[in-house]
């Protein structure tokens, strides 16, 4: 009923309104975390879907208009929506009523607005395997990778390493541009989840020592800033893609039989600092900001559950393999 209701009102913007709804939305775009506005611009996208507009400026003027009941009834019913139909998981639910949450609060900070809205989000547990496809697995892809000597193998050797050996997100690795590649000092300077400048990371000698080959090789197919750049025909030179970088993950896993994804590289690069460093190692090498976050890579790796579930089956598997262990009533 919620829905049916949200749906039948929508919003037809003069020009002149939906230039200015436009240009608030750049400058709200503008203050968000580079990572975030991709996927901020797109929910916003989708809870205009959902409510009937025909576009994100659009949602925007009628939530702005609508009055601060009217923007808390359409965002409680939007986060139902995604829920109980359309069943997407918790954390997913929270990024999207998050972001418009976010355009509100910076339409209350520039006064378009007298009031924000308090939607609070769904509790999430998170059940994460943050082993990845294995040290050894990871170790044979990146052999293979630098075996190769074209351009393209160069490149996937370098990329495979800042995502294993450093443990950094494909956003991050992505992002690098050659400028942001200190080989003297060894370190990167890397743009981090959340963070709106870019921060140094101290990285290995073997990382430095695939990067200065790729350097070297890059250096004939592109003039322009980016560190990893696309190899095929249509945007050659360009910087890669995420969708090409999958692609490159996607492969060498497959040559060993196995599904790899960039992030699960990164659970390996985790896995191999907890073991290493423990909770402030991991910590300080995949630079989260929450201990409770790495805690779960030393929690994986010990794999306290299933010592204390040996351990109860043993006690109880005693008694019931014993006849003289006989309950009294």
């Amino acid at each position: 009923m919620e829905t049916q209701l949200i749906q039948s009102s929508p919003c037809s913007l003069p020009a002149d309104q939906a230039g200015n709804v436009a240009g608030f939305l750049a400058l709200w775009a503008s203050r968000l975390a580079a990572t975030s506005r991709t996927t901020y611009h797109q929910a916003l996208g989708d809870f205009a879907a959902f409510i009937g507009e025909p576009s994100p400026e659009a949602a925007t003027a009628r939530l702005l208009a609508g009055g601060k009941g009217k923007a808390a009834a359409l965002l409680i019913g939007y986060q139902a929506h995604l829920r109980e139909v359309r069943g997407l998981a918790p954390n997913t639910v929270n990024v999207r009523v998050a972001a418009v949450r976010s355009m509100l609060a910076f339409a209350n900070e520039l006064d378009l607005i007298p009031w924000v809205v308090k939607v609070r989000n769904l509790k999430a547990r998170v059940l994460k395997d943050t082993r990845g496809p294995g040290e050894i697995a990871a170790a044979t892809m990146l052999r293979t990778a630098t075996a190769g000597d074209s351009v393209k193998d160069k490149r996937d050797a370098a990329l495979l390493a800042v995502l294993t050996y450093e443990g950094l997100r494909k956003a991050e690795a992505l992002a690098l541009d050659v400028q942001d590649v200190d080989l003297p000092a060894a370190r990167l300077w890397i743009l981090g989840k959340g963070h709106r400048e870019k921060l140094p990371k101290s990285i290995a000698p073997e990382t430095a020592a695939v990067l200065r080959v790729w350097l070297k090789a890059r250096a004939a197919i592109a003039a322009g800033d980016a560190l990893f750049v696309s190899t095929a025909n249509h945007n050659y030179g360009g910087r890669m893609s995420g969708q090409s970088a999958h692609e490159v993950v996607r492969k060498a896993g497959e040559a060993l039989g196995l599904h790899v994804t960039a992030h699960q590289l990164r659970h390996v690069s985790g896995t191999a600092a907890a073991e290493e460093g423990g909770l402030l190692g991991t910590m300080a090498h995949l630079r989260h900001t929450s201990p409770a976050v790495s805690q779960r890579y030393v929690d994986n790796l010990e794999d306290k559950a299933g010592a204390m579930a040996r351990a109860v089956g043993t006690r109880i598997g005693r008694l019931v393999a014993s006849p003289e262990a006989v309950a009294v009533a």
